[in-house]
C-alpha cells in the first residue's frame, strides 16, 4: 500500500502517467514502473488536496476503509489483479515481471479462491451500483 500511495502522490505532484518508483522493502534499490490507466484521470486530477496529509496516515486511511467499507484488506488486491490476469490468459512469466516477483512459482498461490471471492464481491458491488 505505500508504493501505491507513493505513486499516486508522485502523479500528484508531477502529472506523469508513466515513471518509476522505489520498490519497498528491497536491500539494493529497485524500481517498480507504474503507468497511470487514463480511465483514472479525471478522479485523480481533483485529489491534489490529499498531498497536505502525511503518507502514512493516508496509507492508515485507505486500509481502514477498504477493511471497513468493503470488508477486505488491501494486499487482497494485488491477489484479485494477479488472478484477474490469469484469467485473461496472460503469461504466469508476465504477470511475475509486472508484480515483481522473482520466482514463478509464487505466481499460482495468488489465485486462492479468497482473491476469486474478492473479485466477485467488487463486481456484484459494481453491478449492484449501475441497477441504482
Amino acid at each position: 500500500m505505500g508504493e501505491a500511495t507513493r505513486a499516486f502522490r508522485e502523479f500528484l505532484r508531477s502529472r506523469r502517467v508513466e515513471f518509476e518508483i522505489p520498490v519497498a522493502k528491497r536491500r539494493r534499490e529497485v524500481l517498480r514502473k507504474v503507468v497511470i490507466p487514463s480511465e483514472l484521470l479525471p478522479r485523480l486530477y481533483t485529489c491534489t488536496p490529499l498531498l497536505e496529509i502525511p503518507e502514512s496516515l493516508l496509507v492508515n486511511r485507505v486500509k481502514s476503509y477498504c477493511q471497513i467499507i468493503h470488508r477486505f484488506n488491501t494486499h487482497s488486491l494485488r491477489y484479485a489483479f494477479i488472478t484477474y490476469l490469469l484469467s485473461m490468459g496472460v503469461n504466469p512469466a508476465i504477470i511475475a515481471k509486472i508484480t515483481n516477483h522473482a520466482r514463478l512459482d509464487y505466481i499460482p498461490t495468488y489465485t486462492r479462491k479468497k482473491a476469486e471471492q474478492v473479485l466477485k464481491n467488487l463486481l456484484s458491488r459494481e453491478k449492484g451500483k449501475l441497477e441504482r
